[in-house]
């Protein structure tokens, strides 16, 4: 059974600037993904693991206070079943109003509606550059001998986070 990870690397202003506001943003309208790795997975939040090993932060769960706006949100959208037009939003994932399970957890974005959660993604959950390292070293990974991509990931919340605050949200399917 394979499993795809897919993120997305969100910011906000240091609490101690005076124009924070604690709202986070997503640093591009983009979902990152890089190769399956059970031993990636694993360190970053316990999917996949092998027998006997213990992750050092288990999945959190989406973060309620996820960006407003995030491309992200648009995996969960719900549309309406009257005037859906399927050209228009055939490259957002989806669910139609009728295909809401009642066990959904339903969240109201000012006059949009998003699930947390459903059908085939599972796992999600969300962490800082620090918490990344350690993640990694629990494990006793390399970061310098994971995916190009990753690394890439890594560096770009490395260069984002001389300014601000940053974390990685993700999740498999």
């Amino acid at each position: 059974m394979g499993s795809d990870l897919h993120a997305y690397i969100e910011f906000r202003h240091r609490a101690d600037k005076p124009w924070a506001t604690g709202q986070w943003a997503d640093w591009s309208d983009v979902v990152l993904r890089w190769n399956r790795s059970d031993d990636l997975f694993s360190a970053l939040s316990g999917m996949r693991k092998q027998a006997g090993f213990e992750e050092l932060i288990p999945a959190r769960g989406f973060p309620e206070d996820a960006a407003r706006d995030s491309f992200v949100a648009m995996h969960y959208f719900i549309f309406e079943d009257e005037g859906y037009d399927p050209d228009r939003y055939r490259s957002y994932r989806y669910f139609l109003r009728s295909e809401v399970k009642p066990e959904w957890k339903l969240v109201k974005r000012g006059e949009m509606d998003f699930v947390w959660g459903p059908g085939v993604f599972h796992g999600h959950s969300h962490l800082t550059l620090e918490e990344i390292h350690g993640c990694l070293a629990h494990a006793g990974l390399e970061l310098g001998k994971t995916d190009v991509f990753f690394q890439v990931v890594v560096a770009t919340m490395e260069k984002l986070g001389e300014v601000y605050e940053t974390r990685l949200v993700f999740w498999y399917d």
